[in-house]
């Protein structure tokens, strides 16, 4: 367990800048001035999935944007 939070506390800074990135995207949902930023919300979550071994796909309804990601792995026995 300490290697996790030795790994973790390493790239606290990456993590940050990450997180800040992400969030200064306006993705205000109820602001239709926002729609195309809810866009590129969506496509920074897709993005982020993909680059930690995730498949993902941008699903687009009549309202936002769903991201959905999966990780499957078979490991025989």
């Amino acid at each position: 367990m300490n290697e996790i939070i030795d790994y973790i506390e390493s790239h606290r800074d990456e993590y940050l800048e990450e997180l800040q990135t992400f969030l200064r995207i306006p993705s205000i949902s109820t602001d239709s001035a926002h729609r195309q930023d809810m866009r590129r919300a969506a496509e920074y979550v897709k993005d982020q999935l993909v680059r930690s071994g995730m498949t993902a796909e941008i699903v687009p309804t009549e309202g936002h944007p769903i991201v959905y990601g999966e990780r499957l792995e078979h490991q025989d026995r």
